[in-house]
């Protein structure tokens, strides 16, 4: 289950989440948070809007957990079709990270 995975993780640990945007997305996020640590990172790939992105950016920061939204083009299907990705900036440059 999520406990065993995000347990098998080195620290700080690293999570991709590659599920469709939406209900989804929440819902990864919401059975990771309680187990995850300040400095830990979640990387979500959904291709979610990113007002919304932003939005759990910012619910997510005061846990000290990194959240990026770094959508996939084509979504996973597109793994297959050349996918390209698009990063937001928005947390990494508010951690002092810069994206240039």
């Amino acid at each position: 289950g999520i406990d065993e995975f995000v347990a098998s993780l080195a620290s700080p640990r690293t999570v991709i989440l590659l599920v469709p945007a939406g209900r989804p997305v929440e819902a990864a996020i919401d059975s990771l948070l309680p187990k995850m640590c300040p400095g830990d990172v979640i990387i979500e790939c959904g291709n979610e809007w990113f007002e919304l992105t932003e939005a759990r950016q910012q619910r997510i920061a005061p846990t000290g957990i990194l959240f990026m939204g770094c959508g996939l083009s084509g979504g996973s299907g597109g793994t297959k079709a050349s996918p390209s990705g698009c990063v937001s900036a928005g947390s990494c440059q508010s951690r002092g990270v810069s994206m240039s």
